[in-house]
């Protein structure tokens, strides 16, 4: 039963990209942003510089404490709802302890569940002094046992290439995660039978 929950779930993640045109909207300063303009980002200054280096910081920790399995810090980043094309079918809202509890799932339901994500190439925008879209390119490398296509203990291995939009919004806590987008843009998957 554990396999089959696991192979879905990989099924249902890959099957849940959503691919976003060469323009995105921010509906939260219903600003339009190009092609051109996303590829830039906001021009750093002395007055930003400190912002973008912490939304760099807020999004680099979320991730690693998701890799690391650390709920609660995951959790810290994030604003309680966001936006999100994760786990749907196009973009909705989702509650971060739903989106956690998930993640939290995959590693209880499986023998191993490693995932490691690693970020680059960040363009921030700042819609207000409050509201900043980041753009980010990434990789997710996933081990799963069991999974894949063997029955008996096979692992599943996965490399994904991804775009990400994220939204953040300032807090009294400092800048925190209210949007992940995400284009996943190519995949490999192996098979591993167990030994």
């Amino acid at each position: 039963m554990k396999k089959v929950l696991i192979i879905a779930s990989i099924t249902m993640m890959m099957l849940n990209c959503k691919k976003q045109e060469s323009k995105m909207e921010n509906p939260k300063s219903n600003i339009e942003i190009s092609k051109n303009e996303m590829m830039k980002g906001t021009l750093i200054t002395n007055e930003n510089i400190v912002d973008v280096l912490e939304i760099q910081r807020v999004i680099d920790a979320q991730v690693n404490a998701y890799d690391n399995q650390d709920w609660d810090i995951a959790k810290s980043f994030m604003t309680d709802e966001f936006e999100t094309t994760v786990g749907q079918e196009g973009t909705g809202m989702m509650k971060a302890d739903d989106f956690l509890g998930r993640a939290k799932t995959y590693h209880e339901n499986a023998e191993e569940f490693v995932t490691h994500h690693s970020n680059s190439g960040y363009r921030i925008f700042f819609n207000d002094k409050d509201h900043a879209t980041a753009f980010a390119r990434g990789v997710i490398i996933v081990k799963s046992t069991p999974a894949g296509e063997y029955e008996e203990g096979g692992t599943l291995q996965m490399e994904r290439w991804n775009s990400y939009e994220y939204g953040l919004k300032r807090t009294s806590e400092g800048w925190k995660i209210n949007k992940i987008l995400i284009t996943y843009n190519n995949d490999k998957m192996t098979s591993i039978p167990k030994k």
